[in-house]
């Protein structure tokens, strides 16, 4: 939902793929998955968007929804508000990087759901969810989404993993015309959500 709703800002004119987005302290001290951005460096919203699809960096998360909507608090409620309007009736947002927080949660269906309107609402970003890895400075950082470069026809999404829920997987893949949507909720291993 935080590429949902940053791609619709895009689309609306409110913010660029270019602009530069600034990391606070707050986005620096955030929990692994990430990549150690320093407070006050900056990175590009489509440098962000890419580096989110393949790594689940929970600074990177942080730092696109406080420059998009001025804190995370505000940002959660634009997620939310987006999830009503596509119709995910079983999720609620506190925070745009998936961590494990009260009162967050959502469901297989609505994560189909939301899979099938970035697709279709923002063709021409399809190619942020099969991105196969990402080089960061001399560190290159492949997508843990398994089916990706491994199953004919995958074009992305997103995986996740959090404690309560385990290892988690959103894919898509396309053949002959048909595009399928998969989605994993608690696996034990990324080979098994694989």
């Amino acid at each position: 939902m935080t590429a949902y709703v940053a791609l619709k800002a895009v689309k609306t004119g409110r913010i660029q793929m270019n602009t530069a987005l600034s990391v606070s302290e707050r986005a620096a001290a955030m929990p692994p998955s990430k990549i150690g951005m320093k407070a006050g460096s900056t990175l590009t919203l489509d440098a962000a968007l890419k580096i989110l699809m393949v790594k689940s960096a929970n600074d990177v998360a942080i730092t696109v929804a406080e420059n998009l909507s001025g804190s995370v608090e505000a940002f959660a409620e634009e997620m939310n508000r987006e999830a009503a309007r596509l119709g995910m009736s079983e999720s609620h947002f506190v925070n745009p990087n998936g961590l494990f927080a009260d009162g967050q949660q959502s469901s297989a269906r609505d994560m189909a759901i939301l899979a099938r309107r970035l697709m279709l609402d923002f063709p021409r970003q399809n190619g942020l969810f099969g991105i196969p890895a990402i080089q960061i400075g001399k560190r290159v950082m492949e997508n843990t989404n398994g089916i990706i470069g491994r199953y004919q026809g995958a074009t992305g999404l997103k995986t996740g993993f959090i404690c309560a829920s385990g290892f988690n997987v959103v894919a898509s893949a396309q053949r002959n015309g048909h595009r399928l949507i998969a989605v994993v909720f608690g696996a034990n291993s990324g080979a098994e959500r694989t």
